[in-house]
């Protein structure tokens, strides 16, 4: 007798529910039909049951648990089994094991600060979230972090140090791979909830180290602007709602409400930083070094502190108004936190990325700075947390 007849003769039902050899015989011969032990264990071989679905997806049953199942058939052989997961305990029990581990120590940052507090500390694109890295060169090592873990304790400890009365995160804080029209590997998805948890930490990890007046401001970027874009063209209802009250908005997978930051979208929202002085993502690119600072003073007469390029450059401009005063404005590109070594998407070991921040002193006087293997020269004090990643 063919596996499928011996499916239609004890019922799909009977089989999902697991019998063992010697049940499945008695009900055979009731039957007046023999069933061995191959034909048994041709019928249970197939993915017609929840066990064997998990078996084969190589489910962790001790971080995921099943929430609901669904069994389809539409003929003899055309069928479909459906497992819906839920988390086993907290977010951060679901991390791959060691990532939290890359994370400075807050503990071993420098104690000494700067005797003027800048207007605003500006960090560019982090792009937090995690790659897969199993054709790496160290086979125990399944994920790697797209941002890198030295570059962000460079921040805290700059920040530290400064004192600044605001932060300005100038967007892409997220990478959300998945979320794009790009391609993605199959290994790089189900990783949003690390990576929600791992930026929530970074986040609490900045809360710890701002003086307490500090205002922290959280600038849409164009990877953030992705799960705004999905939202509007798959669920338009929420797409309506205030950003605030969406359970899918950034504010509310990050906590940014809970941790006082607030945040601007959509994309190409501003932050003012003083008169005629503002933050924003940034939407411009030259294809050279400079070129993009270049082009962002070319589009206006404010100064502008800007991500996107994942270049650190400083540009000048000045013009005469009306009655013959010149002024001077600028355009700065603050680098990124993300990994330079090929690891981020679009990035190789040869891309014209730099990671650094920016600080925008007042007065017309910004500053861009250099992060290199873990280390920053900040005006003549050398940041090393070389060892505390």
């Amino acid at each position: 007798m063919s596996t499928r007849e011996l499916r239609d003769l004890l019922t799909t039902a009977y089989w999902n529910n697991r019998p063992s050899f010697a049940r499945a015989q008695k009900k055979a011969a009731r039957l007046l039909v023999e069933l061995d032990r191959d034909a048994y264990d041709r019928v249970m071989e197939d993915i017609r049951h929840l066990k064997a679905l998990l078996k084969e997806a190589q489910v962790d049953e001790s971080k995921f648990a099943v929430e609901s199942m669904v069994v389809n058939r539409w003929s003899h052989d055309n069928f479909q089994v459906k497992a819906f997961l839920k988390a086993r305990g907290t977010k951060e029990s679901l991390l791959p094991d060691g990532l939290f581990d890359e994370g400075p120590r807050l503990t071993l940052a420098s104690t000494a600060t700067t005797t003027h507090r800048p207007e605003a500390f500006l960090i560019p694109d982090m792009h937090f979230g995690f790659k897969a890295w199993i054709s790496g060169p160290d086979p125990e090592l399944r994920w790697k972090t797209v941002h890198d873990p030295a570059a962000w304790a460079v921040m805290l400890v700059a920040i530290q140090r400064t004192r600044p009365r605001r932060v300005v995160i100038l967007g892409d804080f997220l990478d959300l791979p998945t979320f794009s029209r790009w391609p993605t590997n199959a290994e790089d998805k189900h990783l949003l909830n690390s990576t929600l948890a791992a930026a929530y930490r970074a986040l609490c990890q900045l809360k710890q180290v701002v003086p307490d007046d500090c205002k922290i401001d959280f600038l849409e970027g164009n990877h953030e602007q992705r799960i705004r874009k999905l939202i509007e063209a798959t669920m338009p209802d929420l797409g309506y709602m205030v950003d605030g009250a969406n359970p899918l908005s950034i504010d509310k997978l990050l906590g940014l409400s809970d941790l006082d930051i607030s945040y601007h979208g959509p994309y190409g929202a501003k932050v003012p930083l003083d008169n005629d002085v503002y933050a924003t993502h940034g939407t411009l690119i030259g294809r050279r070094g400079g070129e993009s600072a270049g082009k962002v003073l070319a589009a206006g007469h404010e100064s502008c502190a800007f991500g996107h390029t994942h270049r650190v450059e400083v540009g000048w401009g000045a013009w005469a108004d009306c009655h013959g005063k010149r002024h001077l404005y600028w355009a700065m590109g603050c680098g990124t936190g993300a990994r330079v070594d090929g690891t981020a998407p679009g990035s190789s070991n040869e891309c014209n990325w730099q990671q650094g921040f920016g600080i925008y002193w007042g007065r017309n006087a910004p500053d861009v700075y250099v992060i290199e293997d873990g280390r920053c020269n900040m005006q003549g004090t050398v940041i090393d947390v070389d060892g505390l990643a």
